[in-house]
């Protein structure tokens, strides 16, 4: 599940979607917005921070998320929006399983360039085992991953889900 947080830029251009946790929020604001977005989506088993340069950089508020996913079994990905994320830190003392994105294929909707930064992916899969890629659902992004998946698997390549990664981790 895709957790709208506060971005850095105002949150109004960016529009991070409704429902997007803030900065300085109380626990019980936080709980209840957070508690309604799992109880609509109930087969999820983790999230990732949507947009959140702010919100991840906001320890209190990333403590109250984590400990809600850990109660309800999840993991969590943070797509490092910002180097000054404390997510690694909170989980760790949450005792929250957190991964991290390595590369996101589609901040730019050109095809050579999501093609690219799938090449990129896979270079750091080979070299360290493992990648994690983000993507959005757009036709740019679909249409490349359509030409460049079965290229990938034809090479070695083995798609997984984050929870099957995460069962293969213990």
């Amino acid at each position: 599940m895709h957790i709208p947080m506060e971005p850095i830029s105002n949150p109004a251009e960016a529009r991070p979607g409704k429902g997007v946790l803030v900065s300085g929020s109380s626990r019980v604001d936080i709980e209840r917005q957070l508690g309604e977005e799992l109880t609509e989506l109930p087969s999820v088993s983790g999230a990732s921070s949507h947009m959140g340069s702010l919100f991840t950089t906001d320890s209190e508020g990333m403590r109250v998320v984590f400990q809600i996913l850990k109660k309800r079994g999840h993991f969590f990905v943070d797509n490092l929006t910002t180097n000054k994320t404390v997510t690694k830190k909170i989980a760790g003392e949450v005792g929250l399983k957190c991964l991290f994105r390595d590369v996101f294929i589609d901040n730019d909707l050109n095809r050579d360039s999501i093609l690219q930064q799938l090449e990129k992916a896979e270079i750091i899969a080979r070299k360290k085992g493992l990648a994690i890629a983000v993507g959005h659902p757009h036709p740019e992004t679909i249409s490349a991953l359509q030409d460049w998946i079965p290229k990938a698997k034809a090479g070695g390549i083995t798609f997984v889900r984050i929870s099957e990664l995460l069962m293969k981790e213990k």
